[in-house]
């Protein structure tokens, strides 16, 4: 045997090896897309390729543009991803996706690639192709609606030979032109999908009244219950009467969530009226008060982990929401030990004092479901899920920077030092539902850029909060914080604003029992959680590749190797 025969093996195992690593041979999909560049008269549109594979890995998002682009493009990317993976229920934690990107100009850099690189990932998710007739451009909002972009008309005029131009709802262009190309509005990656796959994905839409179950529904009654029943017994002032009443008119509607919340509100402003008189008559004794309620916070805290007995799914929401109410209640606290301002401090503890209570209420959820599984659960097992969780709010804010600018973020930043805050204290619950307010007020301020009237989003957002609880209530979990907050946005009718902050809330917690859950373990037996929807990496592409190439690279050498013989 020559030794052509063994020199070419030896090529050919090397070349296999370097295919089995390369994502050349993964699932793949192309689209063109349009930007702009700018010229001495004015921006010219200009084309672009976008290709977008995946591969097995571990959840990574690689961007490879040429020219090289502004930071936005490659959060674009991750936020594509993100969006494509939830809006298709796919667990991608174990796919790695390749975006990458040529153009012949120098383009300007920004977000409006965002939309097309959703559409092509779940392209590749869904094993669909995409008209090549049909281009697009709109940034990538995190619920999976298209934000708007500027130049329509710079765009649609490079666009000889293309049959359609999708673009953002609302978009301005001048109908007098004549394009060539018909100029179509989108609202979101869904409709958007359609038009480019003739393939429509169809969501089972559940009310909030069809997700609300009667164990939310009888807890919560019992809930706000007992704290009407308090905050009447601590009745103090006009607006503490009157949110009182307001409390139980929700009550009366069966809004238990609601009334609780307004009972809150009712107990913090009698506790603050009792408690008035210190202010002129001994303003020091507001940190005595604050030292007293401080102990009492410790004391519960400490009884209600060494008593902890979860052996129940439901529980470990239920403990979650208690652990952050005390650790509010310990902020509140050392706010008000640290503050000059007597007022101030006589506020912070009316808060932390109810936040006292209502750690007490939520705590008799361990009590209220109870079964034959128990849990061994140690606060510093969930230590990643809150890093990963600080990530995400870190990574929703400085996106939310380039979109909307930083002086709209005041607020979730605010969150996300609390987050951080407590957990270099170890405070670790309490960082976990920080960050994911962070995330959600960051991810929410992106998705309304562009919108005159708030309430044209409310439906879209309260499908998508409601999407996003009956998923986790297939599997099993009783979201209580997210379908309290669906409740509670009800509340807002006349202020949009507040109304889309709890249904975006809604939407981040929907998911926290079952993130929770993936870090604990059963002592006895285990829970069968129900079907999680997952992506399995199709390998067929990946074989028939390697199958051909090994066919040439063998009959290459068994014609070498008879030539040399």
């Amino acid at each position: 045997m020559s030794n052509y025969y063994f020199c070419f093996m030896r090529i050919s195992v090397v070349l296999l090896f370097f295919l089995c690593l390369s994502p050349v041979f993964a699932s793949q999909c192309s689209t063109a897309l349009v930007g702009v560049m700018e010229t001495p008269d004015g921006f010219e549109g200009v084309l672009a390729n976008l290709t977008v594979s995946m591969a097995p890995g571990s959840g990574k998002v690689w961007v490879d543009t040429m020219p090289l682009t502004k930071v936005e493009t490659q959060v674009s990317a991750r936020m594509a991803r993100d969006v494509a993976c939830e809006l298709l229920s796919v667990n991608c934690s174990s796919i790695d996706f390749y975006y990458l990107m040529r153009s012949d100009y120098i383009m300007v850099g920004g977000p409006s690639a965002g939309a097309p690189m959703a559409v092509c990932t779940m392209a590749l998710l869904l094993n669909k192709s995409l008209d090549p007739g049909v281009v697009m451009t709109g940034t990538i909002n995190p619920d999976g609606s298209v934000g708007p972009v500027g130049s329509i008309d710079a765009k649609a005029r490079a666009l000889t030979g293309y049959d359609t131009l999708l673009v953002p709802e609302g978009s301005f262009f001048n109908e007098s032109d004549v394009y060539g190309v018909e100029l179509v509005n989108v609202a979101d990656v869904l409709e958007a999908f359609s038009y480019y796959t003739g393939y429509d994905v169809v969501f089972t839409n559940v009310s909030s009244e069809e997700l609300v179950s009667a164990d939310y529904l009888d807890l919560m009654q019992l809930m706000s219950d007992d704290l009407i029943s308090v905050a009447g017994d601590y009745l103090n002032g006009s607006v503490a009467g009157s949110l009182l009443n307001e409390s139980r008119d929700f009550y009366g509607n069966a809004s238990y969530y609601s009334a609780a919340s307004l009972a809150v509100r009712s107990l913090i402003n009698s506790i603050y009226d009792s408690n008035l008189y210190l202010l002129n008559e001994s303003p020091e004794s507001i940190n005595d008060l604050l030292v007293n309620v401080s102990s009492r916070v410790d004391e519960f805290k400490q009884s209600f982990i060494n008593d902890l007995l979860i052996d129940h799914l439901y529980d470990l929401e239920g403990f979650a929401i208690t652990m952050d109410r005390v650790s509010e209640a310990e902020d509140m606290i050392a706010e008000g030990l640290n503050s000059s301002d007597a007022g101030e401090a006589l506020f912070l503890y009316s808060f932390a004092e109810t936040r006292l209570i209502t750690a007490y209420q939520w705590s008799f959820i361990l009590d209220y479901f109870s079964s034959d599984k128990v849990v061994d659960f140690d606060l510093a097992v969930i230590k990643p899920l809150i890093i990963e969780r600080l990530e995400a709010a870190r990574n929703a804010i400085t996106y939310a920077k380039t979109i909307v600018g930083p002086e709209y973020l005041a607020g979730a930043e605010d969150h996300l030092n609390n987050a951080v805050n407590s957990y270099n204290r170890d405070g670790f619950i309490y960082a976990l539902f920080e960050s994911l307010k962070a995330r959600a007020e960051a991810n929410l301020l992106m998705e309304l850029r562009g919108l005159d009237d708030l309430s044209d989003r409310i439906a879209f957002k309260r499908d998508s909060a409601e999407r996003a609880v009956s998923k986790s209530m297939s599997r099993g979990y009783l979201p209580l914080l997210a379908l309290s907050y669906l409740e509670y946005s009800m509340a807002f009718e006349d202020d949009p604003f507040q109304e889309l902050i709890f249904l975006a809330y809604a939407k981040e917690f929907a998911s926290l029992g079952s993130s929770i859950n993936e870090f604990v373990k059963y002592s006895r037996d285990s829970y069968s959680v129900p079907y999680q929807v997952t992506r399995q990496f199709d390998y067929g592409l990946l074989r028939q590749g390697l199958l051909v190439i090994l066919g040439f690279v063998l009959g290459l050498v068994a014609a070498l190797s008879g030539v040399g013989g």
